[in-house]
C-alpha cells in the first residue's frame, strides 16, 4: 500500500513537470499564432512570454532526463568468506527472512548500518564500526533484521525512484533558477516576474507536498521493518539496539575528528574500535551520550519532514510489540559486536585509509595508549609549541591568566596550515592550544605524570590532578578565578615555573 502510495506520487511529479513544460512551450506557439492573426496587441508582452516559455519549457525538459547514479564504495569491504562469524550471523537474519545474501557487505564509519540496491541488482549492506563496538551481538542480530526487512518489503527497489523523483524536482529548481542567467534577465521584466514566480510558487507548493508524502511513507516503513526485527531477534534487543545507535551517533563525528584523523595523519592507528569504546567510557563523553539519547527517547512527535519515526515512539512501538528473543547462548549473544570480525586490524587500516586518501601509501604504525605518551604526544607537543618557546619562556605559570584573556603575542605568530587561510579566532583559538600544550609540557617536565587515553589527558602529581584543557578554557571563560589559580599554583609550588618546557622529559605513564 505505502509502497504503491510513493510509486504515485514519483509518477505525478513526473507527470506534474511534464504538463508544465508543455504550457511553457506552448507560450512561444500561441505568441506565434497571435502575429500570424494580426494580433499585436500588448506586443512587448506577448514576445517576452514567448521567450520565457521559451526558456523555461527546454529547461524543464532537460532536467527530466535521468541521470545515472553512480555507486561508490561507502567503506572497507567486509569479505564474507573470511569473515565466517559474521557472515553466519547476517546468513541466519537473510534465511529467516527468506532473503538472499547481500552481494556486497561494507564497513562503514557512521553510527549507522543501511541497505541499498544499486542498479536494482545487486544488494549492498553496510554496518558502522563505532556501532559494532557499541552493540551487543543480540542488538545488531536486531539492526540486521530491520536492514533486511527493508529488502523483504521492496524498500530497497522503491528507494532509487524516490530518490530520482526528488532529484529532478532538484533540477527543475536549479535550471529555472541560479543556474540560467536568461532567465535571471527576462525576469527583469514584470509581466514574465509575475509568471515566473507563480511557476516557481507552484513548484515549490507541489514539492513540500512530495516530501510530505514521501517522508510520511519512510517514517512508515521505519515502523514497520522494526516490527519485523521485533519478531526475528526480539523486542528488547530491538529497544535497546535503538538507544545503542542514538547513543553512539552523539558522539562519533568528535571520536573521529579530535582522536583518529590528527593521529593517522601523523602515521599511527590507534585502534578504532576499542579506542571508541574508551572513548565512550569517559564521563565527559558517556555524559553528553546520555543527555542526547534522554532528549531523544523523550521525543514522541515527528516532524512533517523526518525520514525516521521519532526515537521514543520507536521504542514505545518495540516494546508495545512484545515479542521474546529466540532462544539462544546468552553469554555468547551479550559480546560485543564487534567480536564478529576476525581481521578487525586490516578492516580498519583499509576503511581509515579510504577516508584519508592521503594515507593510501603510508606506513600506519600501531599506537598503543599505554606508552602514547612519550612515543606520540610529547614529541608531537614539543615540536607544535617550539616556534613560541621564546616568548613562553618568559611567563610563568602563576602569569598563565594574563596571557589566556590576552593571547594576542601568540596569536601574530600562528602561521597558516599549508592551503588554509586561518581566520581571527581560528588563530585565538590556535594560540590557546599552544597555551594548553606548553602548560602541560611544563608540569611533566617538572615531576608531574600524564595519563592519556581517547578522549582523555590529564596530569597527576601527589595525588592532585590537573587537565590543562580545563584550565585554559575555565581561565578564558571566567570560571576560575585568578585568585583560584594563584592559590593551585602556591599550594603546589608550580607558579614560579616557566610555561615554556625544557628539554627534559619527564615522567609518563
Amino acid at each position: 500500500m505505502w509502497g504503491a502510495a510513493a510509486a504515485a506520487a514519483v509518477i505525478s511529479s513526473y507527470l506534474l513537470t511534464l504538463v508544465l513544460a508543455a504550457a511553457c512551450l506552448a507560450m512561444p506557439a500561441v505568441v506565434i499564432w497571435n502575429l500570424a492573426q494580426g494580433n499585436t496587441t500588448a506586443l512587448s508582452t506577448q514576445l517576452l512570454l514567448g521567450i520565457f516559455g521559451l526558456v523555461a519549457g527546454p529547461s524543464i525538459l532537460w532536467a527530466l532526463i535521468p541521470r545515472k547514479i553512480p555507486f561508490e564504495a561507502p567503506g572497507a569491504t567486509i569479505d564474507l568468506s573470511r569473515e565466517r562469524r559474521l557472515n553466519e550471523e547476517i546468513k541466519s537474519i537473510a534465511d529467516a527472512l527468506d532473503e538472499p545474501m547481500p552481494t556486497e557487505v561494507y564497513l562503514i564509519a557512521d553510527a549507522n548500518a543501511f541497505v541499498s540496491q544499486p542498479g536494482g541488482g545487486r544488494k549492498v549492506l553496510a554496518i558502522g564500526l563505532p556501532l559494532l563496538q557499541t552493540l551487543t551481538v543480540f542488538e545488531l542480530r536486531a539492526i540486521l533484521a530491520h536492514e533486511f526487512a527493508h529488502f523483504y518489503s521492496g524498500d530497497t527497489r522503491l528507494g532509487p525512484w524516490v530518490y530520482r523523483g526528488r532529484a529532478t524536482m532538484v533540477r527543475v529548481f536549479e535550471n529555472l533558477g541560479k543556474k540560467s542567467e536568461v532567465m535571471g534577465i527576462l525576469t527583469r521584466w514584470a509581466v514574465v516576474g509575475v509568471v515566473y514566480m507563480a511557476l516557481i510558487w507552484f513548484l515549490r507548493t507541489y514539492w513540500k507536498l512530495f516530501l510530505r508524502l514521501t517522508q510520511m511513507i519512510s517514517r512508515r516503513q521505519e515502523f514497520r521493518s522494526d516490527e519485523i526485527a521485533c519478531y526475528v531477534a526480539g523486542s528488547d534487543s530491538m529497544a535497546s539496539a535503538l538507544e545503542a545507535v542514538n547513543r553512539t551517533s552523539a558522539v562519533v563525528r568528535p571520536y573521529w575528528q579530535n582522536v583518529v584523523f590528527p593521529l593517522a595523519a601523523r602515521g599511527y592507528h590507534p585502534q578504532i574500535a576499542s579506542s571508541f569504546g574508551q572513548f565512550l567510557a569517559q564521563p565527559g563523553v558517556a555524559k553528553a551520550a546520555a543527555e542526547f539519547l534522554e532528549k531523544r527517547v523523550g521525543s514522541t512527535k515527528s516532524d512533517p519532514f523526518d525520514t525516521h519515526p521519532p526515537l521514543g515512539a520507536r521504542i514505545a512501538e518495540a516494546k508495545k510489540i512484545g515479542v521474546a528473543a529466540p532462544a539462544a547462548d546468552a553469554e555468547y549473544g551479550n559480546r560485543p559486536a564487534v567480536s564478529l570480525l576476525e581481521d578487525l586490524s586490516g578492516l580498519e587500516c583499509e576503511l581509515l585509509r579510504g577516508l584519508m586518501p592521503q594515507l593510501k601509501t603510508a606506513e600506519l604504525r600501531p599506537l598503543v595508549w599505554e606508552t602514547s605518551g612519550v612515543e606520540v604526544f610529547v614529541p608531537m607537543w614539543r615540536k607544535e609549541v617550539e616556534p613560541f618557546a621564546e616568548i613562553l619562556a618568559t611567563v610563568t605559570l602563576r602569569a598563565l591568566p594574563m596571557l589566556v584573556k590576552n593571547p594576542r603575542i601568540l596569536v601574530e605568530r600562528v602561521t597558516n596550515p599549508p592551503g588554509l587561510l586561518l581566520n581571527k579566532e581560528k588563530k585565538m583559538a590556535r594560540a590557546l592550544e599552544i597555551v594548553r600544550m606548553a602548560l602541560t609540557l611544563s608540569l611533566i617536565d617538572h615531576g608531574w605524570l600524564v595519563h592519556i587515553g581517547p578522549g582523555s589527558c590529564y596530569l597527576e602529581h601527589d595525588g592532585v590532578q590537573v587537565v590543562a584543557a580545563n584550565v585554559v578554557g575555565s581561565l578564558k571563560s571566567g570560571a576560575m578565578q585568578e585568585t583560584q589559580w594563584d592559590e593551585f599554583c602556591t599550594k603546589m609550588g608550580v607558579g614560579d615555573l616557566p610555561l615554556g618546557a625544557s628539554t627534559a622529559q619527564g615522567s609518563l605513564v
